[in-house]
């Protein structure tokens, strides 16, 4: 055996063991370092699509609150829009009727977005872009809404907008390891319900009473399918289930009953819960005196307010005439009055 052959046979395979344990433990650093990555780059998606989403919700928000935006009006959507189209536009013209802020990012497709009133961008502008932080990090969002519908609805005797919306938020950090994300959502602006009240009184103090009942007034629904009388609710063919009748009432203080037989044959509807047998109405008072019944109890419901029902057209007559009882009819020749158009 001729060991002048293997000498320095030990110093080659260190080296290559060397070497390969060089390559090993690269690659668990760059293992690790690439798992330290995905989870801060995860991290700065979730934050990112956290904040657009609080920019949708921020944006639905503003569309929907009455104090912040107001629905054009029959005249104004008449005058400045084209509801034929999806999106809606600006009459006589091909720009599409929205609201985008800054940090919007606004995509090429849709290279600008208009609202005929300059104060409500404004608002917008206000209520749709931000920042905010998450730690050490910064956030910034933007948003835009496209009016894609709108249709004339007339509700409680009010005639306004019922809008549908797209909005998307973008939001996002920048830096090295940057993050974007877009949030897209559809909203339809709720339209007033005509509750299914006999009587509501829309005041919000008892002085006077928001309704007040006496001599034996009676509530309730009246089907004139059935030859006559009151009809149970909902009024539906081969329903047979019972339910109270159609006589609720609602308001936002309070109701007084004066009348021992004074009958709401369905519920009392208000934001208050109290009852009082005499004397005044206090803020917690739903129903005072508590004369008669109320069939069907009370319900605790958030204040009402109605909008205002637009003014009929022609203007009627407005003058207050006194008609007596002993004139018109068949036996006596009809009463004649000074304005010949009554």
């Amino acid at each position: 055996m001729n060991r002048e052959k293997q000498k320095g046979a030990a110093l080659v395979l260190t080296i290559i063991l060397m070497a390969v344990l060089s390559v090993m433990t690269v690659s668990m650093m760059f293992l690790a370092q690439s798992e330290t990555w995905s989870t801060q780059n995860y991290k700065l998606m979730s934050q990112s699509r956290d904040v657009a989403e609080a920019g949708v919700n921020k944006a639905a928000n503003f569309l929907i609150d009455p104090n912040q935006y107001t629905a054009p009006t029959k005249a104004q959507i008449l005058a400045s829009y084209d509801f034929r189209e999806s999106p809606v536009t600006l009459k006589n013209s091909d720009t599409p009727v929205g609201f985008s802020s800054t940090d919007s990012d606004l995509p090429s497709a849709l290279s600008t977005l208009d609202y005929p009133d300059a104060a409500v961008e404004t608002a917008w502008e206000n209520a749709a872009h931000g920042s905010m932080s998450a730690g050490n990090t910064n956030l910034t969002y933007g948003t835009y809404a496209e009016l894609l519908s709108m249709r004339l609805v007339t509700s409680c005797g009010h005639t306004g907008a019922a809008q549908g919306w797209r909005i998307t938020s973008n939001a996002g950090v920048d830096g090295v390891q940057g993050a974007n994300v877009a949030v897209s959502a559809m909203i339809s602006q709720p339209l007033l319900q005509c509750f299914n009240y006999a009587v509501f009184g829309a005041a919000e103090d008892c002085t006077p009473y928001a309704v007040d009942f006496g001599g034996n007034t009676v509530t309730g629904a009246y089907d004139s399918s059935g030859g006559g009388g009151t009809a149970e609710c909902p009024l539906t063919a081969g329903d047979t289930s019972t339910h109270a009748l159609c006589g609720d009432i609602g308001t936002n203080s309070t109701l007084r009953t004066t009348g021992a037989s004074t009958t709401i044959n369905g519920s009392l509807s208000s934001p208050r819960t109290g009852i009082k047998n005499t004397g005044a109405c206090d803020d917690t008072t739903a129903w005072l005196d508590k004369n008669g019944d109320v069939t069907e109890g009370l319900k605790e419901i958030d204040p009402i307010d109605y909008p205002d029902p637009d003014a009929p057209s022609p203007t009627p007559i407005l003058t207050n005439y006194t008609l007596n009882n002993n004139c018109g009819g068949i036996a006596n020749p009809p009463c004649t009055y000074a304005n010949p158009n009554f």
